[in-house]
């Protein structure tokens, strides 16, 4: 009678339990704590992005093309800047699988963000 009253609460006192947190497999759910300050901190980044995307437009309304070019020019070295070190001095967070992953994809991908901040700026 007291194990049906503590299965209720959900208090469970199974030698099952000892199973679940001894197998390195089983993960625990998350919170979501994570998945929200990373929403956050993109959201942040995209508001900070757009004004002084907005700052940067007004002295220079005649060259979009050059501005988006120019942005480009120093956002890819940036980012192979920090990517390449991973793969060479670290030890399975960008895998052989997701290296292998096609980059036309990406060149698409680049291409509609290069049309979309070209517009953005008219």
């Amino acid at each position: 009678n007291y194990q049906d009253k503590d299965a209720l609460n959900g208090n469970l006192n199974d030698d099952d339990d000892d199973d679940l947190e001894a197998d390195p497999e089983v993960e625990k759910p998350d919170s979501g704590s994570t998945l929200l300050i990373a929403f956050l901190l993109m959201l942040l980044f995209q508001l900070g992005n757009r004004i002084f995307g907005r700052l940067e437009t007004f002295p220079m309304h005649n060259y979009p093309l050059f501005m988006n070019m120019m942005s480009t020019a120093i956002y890819v070295p940036i980012c192979f800047g920090y990517i390449i070190p991973i793969i060479m001095f670290t030890n399975g967070i960008i895998t052989k699988e997701q290296r292998e992953i096609p980059k036309y994809v990406f060149a698409v991908m680049g291409a509609y963000d290069s049309l979309a901040g070209i517009m953005q700026t008219f």
